[in-house]
């Protein structure tokens, strides 16, 4: 069983590490256990059994799918919801657009504020993660993904941080809530920066 577990082993640092992704290698080498002994029953020699079992085990891309298989309903919940979200900001800040003269003429700053500090961030921010996923889904079996654990809980912390900052920025903007001006002039320069940050974190912090 030696060569078996092995060749499970390099299969599965391939592969994302996630709870999913470790029951289901105890559950093949427990099928694998089971097998090889129904085979050596038989009177196969070892060589021939291992390599019977290494072939019904499949490939690193068909126990991806399985892996993938569970979360992918609930992916593409998600990936609708940002891509509504997208498509609500991207059409408010034409909206804004079309019609800034008139707001301007009537003194209504709000609409072109919101428009600026949340629209355009909110746009960035989702449609940065979409384009990544689209990217994963174009390069599977092969994704982009951060193996480490610690450093994806680093990058989520951090990408969690600049929300806040962004929450403490906008809080700001619309109610007597004070913070220091420097932070101020950075958030009103580098907006849309930081939102392209956050969504670049934020995405590889919970990618797995």
């Amino acid at each position: 069983m030696q060569k078996v577990e092995c060749y499970v082993d390099k299969m599965f640092e391939e592969l994302p590490k996630s709870k999913r992704a470790r029951e289901l290698k105890a559950e093949i080498l427990a099928n694998m256990e089971e097998r090889y002994q129904e085979l050596a029953e038989q009177n196969k020699e070892q060589e021939e059994i291992e390599n019977q079992l290494i072939a019904e085990i499949g490939t690193a891309q068909e126990i991806r799918e399985n892996i993938n298989l569970v979360g992918t309903k609930r992916q593409w919940v998600a990936n609708g919801l940002q891509l509504l979200i997208l498509l609500t900001a991207i059409g408010y800040i034409w909206y804004v657009r079309i019609n800034v003269h008139i707001f301007r003429a009537t003194f209504q700053g709000y609409p072109i504020v919101i428009a600026q500090y949340v629209a355009y961030p909110f746009a960035i921010f989702f449609g940065i993660i979409l384009a990544i996923n689209l990217l994963n889904y174009l390069m599977k079996p092969k994704e982009i993904f951060l193996p480490k654990k610690w450093l994806r809980i680093t990058i989520f912390a951090t990408s969690i941080m600049l929300i806040l900052l962004y929450c403490l920025f906008i809080l700001h903007a619309f109610t007597p809530l004070m913070i220091s001006v420097q932070l101020s002039s950075f958030m009103l320069r580098n907006i849309n920066i930081v939102a392209g940050l956050t969504g670049i974190l934020f995405y590889f912090g919970t990618k797995k």
